[in-house]
């Protein structure tokens, strides 16, 4: 894995937007963007755990609503 692609995931994995991502490392396209920008397991997961928060709360909270509370939640675990 190239450090390129290794800041992309740990800046996406922080809520960095993509557009951001692409200056940071110089992809000029999106296609070139999309095709070192991978998704894991790790990343699915993440994405699951947000969303269920997310819907236990309800649709008045926000995503730093979320975050706050898969904090806390990770640190019961």
């Amino acid at each position: 894995m190239t450090s390129a692609i290794l800041l992309m995931q740990i800046c996406g994995r922080q809520g960095v937007p993509e557009s951001v991502i692409m200056e940071i490392t110089g992809h000029s396209s999106r296609e070139m963007f999309d095709r070192y920008n991978t998704v894991d397991e790790e990343d699915t997961r993440n994405a699951m755990d947000q969303l269920e928060v997310f819907f236990a709360k309800g649709p008045q909270s926000g995503p730093q609503d979320t975050k706050k509370a898969l904090t806390k939640n990770e640190q019961i675990s």
